[in-house]
């Protein structure tokens, strides 16, 4: 078997490697005249260092590079310690392997040491390839044609292979440009920077640092808005240090110094290309920035690329050996990676706008959440264990698993077990347009799935928006609503579906709170705002007999956290709660975090740490008023929870109820088959949801009617 690999960077040498390893004969084509790489810093995580490993190149770039002792989050005025995420031998222990820095130069030498003779040929620019009969043409621009059996495009994000296959189509400018210098270890003496990866966050702009080669060389990047200069690709582009000075003005004392240590810095737009929706067409594949290209905030380009090479290889070996044909092989190549590929590609636009957030509210609230983050998941497991643990070589003989997309799901890495393939009712609501704006794009995605045309009604409740739907009858019972959504999406107008069934339900009128959203409203905002919505129907002359709460997800936990305050505070309380799939534990603590970690692929322990940190931020999440399942459950009214069984909070409503229980207030649970999250949103995908809402229906008329005739039998002997 002999297969062309068009591009001679990082991915398209690695797989000249992986191709050459596997028995088959390979011919690698570069335009270049030169061999080499371009730009000077590379990180490589654990994933990339097995991906090397796999590719026998580890130990010889082990012996050139820098293994970080962490990952060094700072703020970029104040210099401040945001958030400090252990690497090295710590990262091993959690991830498998180390993380590495090293120059690009270094890491490409290695690769092409372990070429053999022959296999490169340069000045050679790829400008079609063809297929016919099983036989695959590469025509080059002097006009020379080579034939192969198989050809894979590594030729970068402006690849020639994947214009002859799926059209030209440019790509797309992210706004902001990158300034790259390297610095000498002699300037930067006096500032102490250890073996470290350094990032400095600020508005609109990051700048990062860390050791290339071992107290000799130090590489430097900041990542500013384009509108601060003009500049093109080029990764060769001078930049005028002035310029650079004023784009990075007011930063820290540090970060300060280390800029004036730069002499030689070059500038160079950063820009990206959406997932594609195949790679493959025949015997022509795509592979690195040819395929995925991203955009550098999780240092995953050129380990992506490690990885394509190692699951191609794999890939293309069973084919020369005959049990597969290479139509198969590169096409199982692509159904293994494109999925982990396309995750990264989001998650890095997402941490685009996560970073770069121009709003002051939300970029205070994500540095607040990233400070929390750092106590509640020290070792980074929740966030970044679906990228590191990832081994490229496993994954290439695995069977192939359930695909996962959403970035804050690590189940795509492991073969999910057939009792956890239900609906992905959450998983499905979200596009990449919607998965690359975090937090915005999942508020809006939101709104859109639950959007509805139901009658509604605007009002206040002590300057509290809400909206109503529902009987207008004055002796009804009244349903304070509090949505779901994790604390950071949802709202009450995505919510009138539910609060309708509910009214149908009861003969009640709803009252559904439009309570504000973290990160940018942190605790206590939300629960603030239900507890003034409450002393509004109070206030208004609604008796508390009649009300009772109600809640989904957080805002089932809002609504028995707000319970406990109002007991607190001596205020007459509802006659009931009603709290589906609460979500009432910021720590995390619930055994079914763990065991149910495959139920639902958006909503699990990756996202909810994402969620509780940025509700609580700064907080001690052991509130009982941030996490009511460590709460006083005394003196409570009757109580009716909700879940899922299935569903990674399940504990909390377990708790909820034995604690409950355990301090003599009246509890009830009912766990339904399902592994939906908040599955009575659902209603008409989830069999379960039409029971629960019955249920609870037939809940607030016996509490209310209940409290109401002990009132009234009350009243009577008062009179008496």
């Amino acid at each position: 078997m002999h297969v062309i690999v068009v591009g001679g960077g990082i991915g398209g040498a690695a797989a000249a490697v992986a191709l050459s390893r596997a028995g088959i004969e390979v011919t690698l084509l570069e335009q270049a005249k030169v061999l080499s790489e371009v730009g000077a810093g590379i990180q490589i995580g654990s994933n990339g260092t097995r991906a090397l490993r796999a590719l026998g190149l580890l130990d010889a770039f082990r012996a050139k590079a820098v293994s970080a002792h962490s990952y060094r989050i700072l703020d970029f005025e104040s210099g401040e310690l945001i958030n400090d995420l252990p690497l090295g031998a710590i990262a091993s222990r959690h991830f498998g392997d180390d993380a590495f820095e090293a120059h690009r130069a270094d890491l490409m030498d290695i690769i092409v040491s372990a070429l053999p003779e022959g296999v490169v040929h340069l000045n050679q620019r790829c400008m079609h390839v063809s297929e016919n009969d099983g036989v695959v043409t590469v025509t080059l621009e002097s006009g020379d044609t080579l034939t192969a059996d198989a050809v894979i495009g590594a030729d970068g994000i402006h690849s020639n292979v994947r214009k002859g296959m799926f059209g030209d189509q440019p790509a797309i400018p992210s706004g902001m440009v990158a300034w790259r210098s390297t610095i000498s270890a002699d300037k930067i003496e006096h500032l102490g920077f250890e073996e470290r990866f350094y990032g400095w966050r600020g508005p609109n702009r990051i700048a990062i640092a860390y050791w290339l080669r071992p107290g000799k060389l130090f590489n430097f990047v900041a990542i500013v808005p384009a509108s601060d200069l003009e500049v093109g690709e080029s990764w060769s582009h001078k930049g005028d240090k002035q310029l650079l000075e004023r784009s990075l003005s007011g930063c820290a004392p540090q970060l300060g110094e280390l800029i004036k240590a730069v002499d030689d810095n070059f500038l160079s737009a950063l820009n990206y290309r959406k997932p594609l929706e195949r790679w493959t067409v025949g015997r022509v594949t795509l592979m690195g920035d040819a395929a995925h290209a991203m955009l550098p905030y999780m240092a995953q380009g050129a380990v992506q690329s490690l990885e394509d090479a190692v699951v191609l290889g794999r890939c293309l070996q069973r084919a020369r050996e005959g049990r597969v044909s290479i139509e198969d092989a590169l096409l199982d190549y692509e159904h293994r990676r494109r999925p982990r590929t396309t995750r990264v590609q989001t998650n890095v636009l997402a941490l685009r706008d996560f970073w770069f957030a121009s709003d002051p509210l939300k970029r205070a609230g994500n540095m607040r959440r990233m400070q929390a983050q750092g106590k509640l998941d020290p070792y980074g497991d929740s966030q970044w264990s679906w990228v590191y643990t990832y081994d490229a070589e496993k994954e290439a003989d695995a069977p192939l698993g359930y695909p996962v997309m959403m970035p804050f799901s690590r189940a795509r890495n492991q073969v999910i077990p057939p009792r956890f393939h239900p609906r992905q009712l959450w998983e499905s609501m979200f596009g990449f347009d919607d998965r690359i704006h975090s937090n915005d794009g999942l508020r809006a995605a939101y709104e859109r799935r639950f959007a509805s045309s139901i009658p509604s009604r605007r009002s206040e409740l002590n300057g509290m928006p809400c909206l109503e739907t529902g009987t207008t009858a004055a002796d009804a019972p009244v349903v304070l609503h509090v949505h779901g959504g994790c604390y950071v999406m949802g709202s009450a107008q995505a919510s009138l579906g539910h609060a309708a069934a509910l009214a149908e339900a009861a003969g009640a009128r709803v009252v559904v709170v439009d309570y504000r959203l973290a990160p940018e409203h942190p605790y206590p905002a939300a629960l603030e705002d239900v507890i003034v919505a409450y002393r509004g129907l109070l206030d208004a002359g609604v008796a508390n007999s009649r009300i009772i709460f109600s809640g989904e997800s957080s805002g089932g936990s809002l609504a028995l956290a707000a319970l406990m305050s109002l007991r607190d505070s001596a205020t007459p309380l509802p006659a009931g709660l009603i709290a589906t799939s609460p979500f009432a534990d910021m720590c995390l603590s619930g055994e079914s975090l763990l065991t149910n970690g495959f139920g639902d692929e958006f909503v699990n322990k990756d996202f909810l740490t994402v969620a509780a940190t940025s509700y609580y931020q700064l907080q001690d999440p052991r509130h009982s008023c941030i996490s009511p399942v460590f709460g006083d459950f005394t003196d409570l009214p009757p109580l009716l929870v909700q879940v899922a069984q299935d569903e990674a909070v399940a504990s909390d409503a377990i708790r909820i109820v034995k604690h409950a229980k355990d301090a003599g207030t009246n509890a009830r649970l009912t766990c339904y088959p399902t592994s939906t999250h908040a599955f009575v949103l659902f209603s008409g995908d989830e069999p379960c949801a039409g029971e629960a809402i019955a249920e609870a229906g037939e809940f607030i008329r016996a509490a209310v009617g209940e409290l109401r005739s002990a009132d009234a039998n009350r009243d009577a002997v008062l009179h008496h």
